[in-house]
């Protein structure tokens, strides 16, 4: 894929965009802060894009633009019929009355803002001694090791161990500490977030692989900090959240033809965050700083691997 331009002017960007789909050049038109960058997929394509793209910048108005936009018009209309047939005829796409599109477009987004808002409210943001506030941390009680002499504690260590999961088989204690959020600014700044970021990963990749992300950086960073700390008294999305934002943030970097990234500002007030949270007490620091990490390989990772191979040939 090459970078053919960046035009300011969403018209003509579009105009010359239609321009290369009448003439069967794969191409690409995204759009960020600085403009509208028109792609030209195909390594093959490049040459009679340069060629075309430097016909359009010397004339714009020039009429066979202006025929292109028709034929490309035409050729959307009846794509887009095509796809109102193929979605009538599949019942796998009907939606329920009470359901928007947005919301069967991101399905698992929507789920974790339902489970995060419920247990945080049924739990009264993890102050109550319910059963559900002790089932959903990732132990029950913080345990400790005592030496004894007689009656009398002469000294306490931490207990590195979670026996409702090793013993009782709770493993779902290793995931549903994202649920608990502490205060209501913490919910609602979380799920602000979760909708930012998993809406705009699940429409790019999917329901399961943001399900799948999910479930992996929430398993690592929970057992990070649990393991840090020895306190089972942490709770809340912020690790997943920054898994989410390491990916997006590097999927723009490296991978941008994939149309998934971040802003600069998004980026700096982020990290701005993140480090004012690791100078801060009480704040699930690990989970934080593993989510990161974590996020940003996944979202480096493919990227940098078919740049290497691409490089080997």
């Amino acid at each position: 894929m090459r970078l053919l331009g960046t035009q300011s002017d969403e018209q003509l960007a579009v105009r010359f965009w239609n321009y290369l789909e009448s003439q069967k050049i794969s191409s690409r038109l995204d759009r960020d802060a600085d403009g509208f960058h028109i792609w030209v997929i195909s390594e093959d394509d490049v040459n009679r894009a340069k060629a075309a793209y430097s016909d359009y910048l010397a004339h714009p108005k020039n009429e066979k633009f202006n025929a292109a936009d028709k034929l490309t018009a035409e050729l959307k209309r009846i794509r887009t019929e095509a796809e109102k047939k193929a979605k009538q005829s599949s019942s796998r796409q009907r939606t329920l009355p009470w359901q928007t599109r947005q919301q069967n477009e991101i399905p698992v987004t929507i789920l974790l803002i339902v489970i995060s808002v419920t247990v945080s409210l049924l739990t009264n943001f993890g102050q109550s001694d319910s059963t559900l506030s002790k089932a959903v941390r990732i132990n029950d009680v913080r345990l400790v090791y005592e030496t004894r002499l007689g009656d009398q504690v002469i000294r306490q260590v931490p207990a590195y161990e979670l026996p409702d999961i090793t013993k009782k088989g709770q493993f779902w204690r290793l995931f549903s500490p994202i649920f608990l959020h502490l205060s209501p600014m913490h919910l609602v700044f979380n799920m602000i977030m979760t909708f930012q970021f998993g809406s705009l990963i699940e429409r790019r990749k999917g329901s399961l692989f943001l399900l799948l992300q999910v479930l992996f950086i929430a398993l690592v960073s929970n057992l990070l900090q649990f393991y840090f700390t020895a306190n089972p008294n942490f709770g809340g999305m912020s690790g997943v959240l920054y898994g989410f934002f390491g990916y997006v943030w590097m999927k723009g970097v490296v991978s941008p033809e994939e149309g998934i990234g971040a802003d600069r500002q998004t980026v700096f007030v982020l990290l701005v965050w993140f480090v004012i949270c690791m100078l801060s007490a009480g704040v699930a620091n690990y989970a934080h700083a593993a989510g990161l990490f974590l996020g940003m390989f996944l979202g480096a990772a493919p990227g940098v691997y078919r740049g290497r191979k691409r490089f080997a040939r």
